[in-house]
């Protein structure tokens, strides 16, 4: 008997192991590997739904089919993704419960949430969603409802939709507001030095000289195209009125449709700037200056008609 001691202390070391990382890490299901819905809410009943992540805090409002995002104030983004957002929150469901009372909430990572999902329905109630730590197999989240200490595990694509930050979900493409085709007069200042471009009978031009119009179209297009990395965090918003590298003024008529900055903010950085807009975005200098050598071809074979 005694030869066989050794293989029998190995396997009871085992056993005692696996009963460890079992309790320690929540494996404690008392319902079977299956989803159900943590709230029992439709679409329909939602106004909104607030994220808050360790990054940033926004809100998807919603109205009939409509989705528009707020931080506070309304900025852009793809309907598409906020919909994703609503639909996410309402029909999150669960894969199985962990525990139907758990008191150490730590080790789920839920003893003080960082990620925040609040439902804000119609009749003026809410559903709090908490969202902690990622299972051992990161196949998964760990999540309870505020108030309750049920755990549930719900998937990891759920749960990741549920945590996308700002600069996740808005619209980067916020030059798509520029066009010629309204526009009868541009002013664009780079350095302090500025031309403007007149248009008179669907041809454009400066200093009386007329100007190569599918150039001109080109250039415009370039410009439509460039995408800013994010939204600036208010730490790092720039004096509106500082000196530009680059302005970019449009009238329609003689109204002033569109005026646009980009400012300086630090070695890395340009800040976007846009009249009468409270939020600015940033573009980093490595992300501008991939644009900016096209920028200047097109912009010299524009003037060199």
């Amino acid at each position: 008997m005694r030869k066989y001691w050794p293989t029998i202390l190995i396997f009871i070391l085992f056993i005692s192991l696996l009963g460890y990382v079992i309790y320690t890490w929540g494996y404690k299901p008392s319902s079977p590997s299956n989803t159900q819905k943590i709230f029992d809410i439709s679409q329909d009943q939602v106004s909104s739904v607030e994220v808050k992540t360790p990054e940033s805090k926004y809100e998807v409002k919603k109205e009939d089919k409509h989705y528009s995002l707020f931080i506070p104030e309304e900025v852009g983004s793809y309907e598409s993704y906020l919909e994703g957002i609503v639909t996410g929150a309402t029909g999150i469901s669960y894969q199985m419960i962990i525990s139907e009372n758990e008191q150490n909430l730590a080790q789920f990572g839920l003893d003080n949430p960082s990620n925040i999902v609040t439902i804000n329905l119609k009749d003026g109630s809410k559903k709090v969603l908490q969202i902690g730590k990622g299972t051992p197999t990161q196949d998964g989240f760990y999540v309870k409802e505020e108030g309750k200490n049920i755990i549930y595990k719900v998937d990891a694509s759920t749960a990741g939709t549920l945590q996308k930050n700002i600069n996740d979900i808005i619209n980067k493409n916020v030059l798509a507001i520029f066009n010629t085709t309204d526009s009868n007069k541009i002013v664009l200042t780079v350095n302090g030095q500025a031309k403007t471009f007149d248009k008179k009978n669907n041809n454009w031009f400066v200093d009386g000289k007329q100007l190569n119009a599918d150039k001109i179209t080109q250039l415009t297009d370039t410009i439509k195209k460039l995408e800013v990395d994010g939204m600036s965090n208010k730490a790092d918003y720039v004096d509106a009125n500082s000196t530009p590298f680059i302005r970019l003024q449009v009238y329609q008529d003689a109204s002033e449709f569109m005026d646009l900055s980009l400012i300086e903010r630090d070695s890395s950085a340009y800040n976007v700037v846009m009249k009468n807009f409270p939020v600015q975005y940033y573009i980093s200098k490595d992300n501008f200056n991939t644009k900016k050598d096209d920028l200047i071809k097109i912009y010299n074979e524009a003037m060199s008609q």
